[in-house]
């Protein structure tokens, strides 16, 4: 495991972890972890669904990375667009995503990105 307090800029699933579910980050930070995470699950979930099914496990509707996606880009990306429009998203690097999520969404958008797998197919995502 890599220090991240001797290398901030590391990115590791405890990092992603960190970011996504603690309360002394930011509010705004926590919403541009979770988007960022989420289209990067969201992508490969649209690039390959057996693998990422094989990778994450079946998933329900609210556990689906691609419903906060569509709620987050405020209905610009949907449960029926492509891996390459999730892609050209990334390449944006648009920091905040269009919508915050809030409450019980944040919640469960929380809960499963910091489930046991999830953060490491994360890190795995990031680096196809």
């Amino acid at each position: 495991m890599t220090d991240t307090a001797t290398t901030p800029n590391v990115l590791t699933p405890d990092h992603i972890r960190d970011m996504v579910r603690s309360d002394q980050v930011s509010a705004s930070n926590q919403q541009r972890w979770v988007w960022r995470s989420l289209l990067y699950c969201f992508r490969e979930m649209q690039r390959d669904i057996k693998q990422y099914r094989s990778d994450l496990g079946r998933v329900d509707n609210r556990n689906s990375p691609a419903y906060w996606c569509d709620w987050m880009s405020d209905g610009r990306l949907n449960k029926n667009s492509a891996a390459s429009d999730i892609h050209n998203s990334i390449l944006e690097d648009v920091k905040d995503p269009p919508r915050n999520l809030n409450g019980s969404h944040l919640d469960k958008a929380v809960q499963f990105l910091t489930s046991e797998g999830v953060a490491e197919n994360v890190l795995k995502f990031v680096q196809r």
